[in-house]
């Protein structure tokens, strides 16, 4: 018969205050990490605030619609049926993951225009292959703004629709909007592309993956025109390249704070 000591008592509540301590310094290390990852999270490429008029000079305008000189936007007035790209050439981009963001303001526009990305393009007239994330609207009058339509498309290589949304929403006109493009290549070379508009009551997210990704290097705004012209303001334009310290930082600290969260469950 074994018995039990008055040293064994006393050691026992000890050795839980040392888990529960170590504990608290996990948890304090997965705050830690998600913390630095904040200080990390990507490398800025290119950003252009159209604060001043000869910063635009980096951007190509062939036809001549678009402009920063009157405001500290860069304005669009399409009167012509037809794209209107507006680009630069970011070589180190191409290959990498990025994110690239930039706010859209529409202004006029009858019978779906649209708005929004050129990615890849094969030239700053994107005059053979590149992707265009963009948004079909039409002012219906001085008050309304539908848009009809998002949209993900690989024009000319593949030529496919790679993602789409066709809900119909009906915003204020004047309303701005966050365009975001998103692009992840997987360990086989696969490009995963996600675009995200979000303003007013709008917050739409639509996804896909080109298995044979192009790889040209110029990226920015192209619009198109329907029945009427098009016009926007457009404002601050910023690529960045996802640090990969980040990715492993966020999975690190998730790892350890699911498995403090494991460890009280069983307590």
């Amino acid at each position: 018969m074994r018995c039990v000591t008055h040293e064994s008592y006393t050691n026992y509540p000890n050795l839980i205050g040392d888990e529960m301590n170590t504990m608290k310094r996990i948890q304090l290390l997965a705050i830690t990490l998600l913390t630095l990852n904040t200080a990390v999270h990507a490398t800025v490429i290119y950003s252009e605030d159209f604060n001043a008029s000869t910063e635009v000079l980096n951007f190509s305008d062939s036809l001549g619609v678009y402009s920063s000189e009157l405001s500290t936007k860069y304005n669009l007035s399409l009167p012509d049926t037809g794209i209107a790209p507006s680009m630069i050439e970011l070589p180190t981009l191409t290959g990498n993951d990025f994110v690239i963001t930039s706010l859209f303001i529409p202004l006029e526009g009858t019978g779906k225009g649209t708005l929004g990305f050129a990615a890849f393009g094969n030239d700053d007239s994107i005059s053979a292959s590149y992707y265009e994330a963009y948004v079909q609207f039409n002012l219906v009058n001085a008050t309304d703004l539908n848009i009809s339509g998002v949209y993900l498309k690989e024009v000319g290589g593949d030529a496919k629709t790679i993602a789409s949304n066709t809900s119909a929403i009906t915003e204020s006109t004047g309303t701005e909007f966050l365009f975001t493009l998103t692009g992840n290549y997987d360990i086989n070379g696969d490009l995963s592309l996600s675009f995200n508009v979000n303003g007013g009551a709008t917050n739409t997210t639509i996804s896909g993956i080109d298995t044979s990704p192009l790889t040209g290097s110029y990226y920015g705004y192209r619009a198109t025109k329907s029945a009427g012209p098009t016009k926007a303001d457009m404002d601050n334009f910023l690529v960045t390249i996802p640090e990969p310290s980040s990715i492993v930082l966020v999975a690190i600290s998730g790892l350890v704070l699911l498995l403090c969260r494991t460890r009280q469950r069983r307590r």
